[in-house]
């Protein structure tokens, strides 16, 4: 149900990953956090929420999980807006797409501007728009079972998790929306539709309320406020209904990638991504004067490229919600390491992109590194190094960018070790 999307927010990984993609970036490859300037919005301030009838709330839950079971086609245009802010920084994000859903033909369609997605005939299949020359083919037992869904790749979690699909899927979703300890609320006084309001709150006093259609018990709007004392975390749902056990022009369901390559799991479809990129030439910043730095370090010191005496800088963007983040760092101590001891002039820097100080200090004590990091708290050094996508490793030979590196790479200790050799002499 929509609760799983923010009881993931309290470790922000999976939220910034699957708004990321539901937001349809281009990039899925690597994992990527909002780049986007500070939202003017501030966090809503909300009264205490009324908790509303629970024996009530009970048995509207039922109607509305009945409702949805015995709904055999479905398209909707889904409007959603995440809205996040820690301590002084705020970032909103909205974005619109589509649904299509048939039972009895066993197919469902998510479709934003910049990914489309279809379960259908045994297959998760998906492409990042505009097309490129692969897209993701992944067979499964039950097409129409979230878990599986969720199983071809784990951001596909925020599709199945959003107020509609969740309940037409059924299964765990349902159990539990069951669980939770809803309480039925009268329409609000200037609503003219007249929609009732299930509303929960959990023990930390996040709250989810879901406005219905009182015809059709369907979910018509959803909102959930929550906060983990450092996040203050928004997140909405309108649902325009289009189409109710209607028929669904098949165009709704169609699937066309082109001449692109099937691929059957994502993990294939970022090795052929990487390769391409590796195989489209230089970075765009290559042989060019690296863009200047000034950030924080985690003790609160200034850092400035421009009086790094070290002949070679290497810069490393990543983020503690990064999977391959977190495999690669160990790579760049290692070769800090090394450098330090053989006397190298080089220096060593981790980028982090928009996490807090205490977050990273805990990471950093936790996986034993001690690599200096640099907090690029909005992104901006991260954009002016034109980072698509983390982790991204860029290396600087006397003030020009000589080397770039996106997503994994485990020779990446061994390349740097090459490169140092090269501009330093072995």
């Amino acid at each position: 149900m929509i609760h799983l999307a923010y009881r993931k927010i309290l470790g922000p990984v999976r939220f910034v990953l699957a708004a990321v993609l539901m937001m349809g970036m281009t990039t899925v490859v690597f994992a990527q956090a909002p780049t986007s300037q500070p939202a003017a919005s501030q966090p809503t301030t909300q009264p205490a929420a009324e908790a509303g009838d629970k024996e009530a709330g009970k048995a509207m839950t039922e109607k509305v999980i009945a409702a949805y079971a015995k709904t055999k086609t479905y398209q909707s245009i889904k409007q959603v807006r995440y809205f996040i802010s820690m301590g002084a920084r705020n970032r909103e994000m909205k974005f619109v797409y589509e649904t299509a859903f048939d039972r009895d033909a066993s197919k469902l369609v998510a479709d934003s501007e910049q990914i489309r997605i279809l379960a259908a005939d045994g297959h998760v299949q998906f492409y990042p728009k505009p097309q490129g020359a692969h897209y993701v083919k992944a067979k499964v037992d039950d097409h129409m079972d979230a878990a599986q869904i969720i199983g071809v790749w784990n951001m596909f979690d925020m599709l199945v998790a959003t107020p509609d699909i969740s309940l037409l899927l059924g299964g765990e979703q349902v159990k539990m929306l069951r669980e939770d300890d809803f309480g039925l609320l009268p329409p609000e006084p200037n609503d003219k539709a007249k929609r009732p309001r299930l509303r929960m709150t959990d023990e930390n006093g996040s709250v989810m309320t879901m406005w219905l259609d009182p015809k059709t018990h369907l979910i018509l709007d959803a909102t959930v406020r929550a906060s983990n004392g450092q996040i203050v975390y928004e997140l909405d749902y309108n649902i325009q209904i289009l189409k109710k056990d209607k028929p669904i022009d098949p165009s709704a369901f169609a699937f066309d990638p082109g001449e692109a390559e099937a691929l059957p799991s994502v993990q294939a479809f970022a090795a052929a991504m990487q390769q391409s990129a590796q195989a489209n030439g230089p970075h765009l910043l290559h042989d060019k004067p690296a863009p200047p730095i000034e950030l924080k370090t985690l003790d609160n010191k200034q850092y400035k490229l421009a009086n790094d005496k070290a002949d070679i800088v290497v810069l490393d963007f990543w983020a503690t919600w990064c999977g391959p983040c977190i495999e690669g760092l160990p790579h760049l101590q290692r070769f800090a390491d090394w450098a330090k001891s053989n006397k190298k002039s080089v220096a060593v820097y981790a980028i982090n992109q928009e996490e807090d100080k205490q977050t990273i200090e805990a990471f950093w004590k936790q996986q034993g590194l001690t690599m200096p990091v640099l907090l690029d708290t909005d992104s901006a050094v991260g954009r002016a190094y034109r980072v698509g996508g983390i982790p991204q490793t860029v290396v600087i030979h006397k003030g020009k960018v000589v080397a770039t590196y996106v997503g994994l790479r485990h020779d990446m200790e061994d390349l740097l070790k090459q490169h140092t050799n090269d501009l330093l002499g072995s």
